[in-house]
């Protein structure tokens, strides 16, 4: 019988960084518990996702459960991501459990001793938006090179500042500034466009320029990523 693959555990570290990154809330609706806040990988670990902040989304269970399911669309996760504010961030206390006790449903009559009481309402949640018509997220294999590119930038990127000086939104504000779109909502005629500036980018890295003048390849071109994942 073959061996269970053990499933790789994200640091509590990394974690914070994701949740601070989306606000302390989940990335898609208002739950602000951050001691029940999970981290989603935006490409998957079978299709080549790594644990990097950068492929992290900080959701509740509810919305983890909903995009498993297929509920919540791919491009509203990607949206989620990308629209999120770059900012400084800074380690925080731990995610374990505090002292504080969150109580759903009326309070009235509640006796808690020695705790702070959190009362928590319901919130109406948004629906997922569909994606844009001739954009790059109707077209899966084309945004996963996109996102590809997007992970090799910020692995040569990270290589040459150090993961403490990260800020992994900020290419997805440079995909905004120059396309005027977030990256799923590109549109698809743009592909090329889009894919020349991924490229450069990663070849303005300090170790893209090192690596390049070695004559190693920084990355597959769109032929070889469909040939190994369409």
């Amino acid at each position: 019988m073959a061996a269970l693959k053990r499933r790789r555990t994200i640091s509590d570290f990394t974690k914070r960084r994701v949740i601070h990154e989306a606000g302390n809330r989940c990335a898609l609706c208002p739950e602000s518990n951050i001691t029940i806040l999970e981290p989603h990988h935006i490409l998957a670990v079978a299709s080549g996702g790594t644990d990097e902040v950068g492929n992290l989304l900080a959701v509740c269970p509810t919305c983890h459960r909903k995009i498993h399911a297929g509920a919540i669309p791919q491009e509203a996760v990607v949206a989620a991501k990308s629209g999120q504010p770059v900012a400084p961030w800074q380690p925080g206390p731990s995610l374990a459990p505090s002292s504080a006790v969150f109580i759903q449903g009326p309070v009235t009559g509640s006796v808690v001793a020695g705790r702070d009481i959190v009362y928590k309402t319901a919130r109406k949640k948004l629906p997922p938006r569909a994606p844009l018509a001739d954009s790059l997220a109707t077209d899966p294999i084309k945004f996963r090179y996109c996102k590809y590119l997007v992970g090799r930038y910020h692995e040569f990127k990270e290589w040459g500042v150090g993961k403490e000086q990260m800020q992994y939104a900020v290419i997805y504000a440079g995909i905004k500034r120059e396309f005027g779109a977030t990256l799923s909502d590109v549109p698809l005629h743009r592909f090329d466009e889009l894919t020349d500036y991924l490229k450069r980018r990663i070849l303005k890295t300090k170790t893209g320029r090192i690596n390049n003048a070695r004559g190693q390849a920084l990355f597959d071109d769109f032929a070889e990523f469909f040939r190994r994942h369409g």
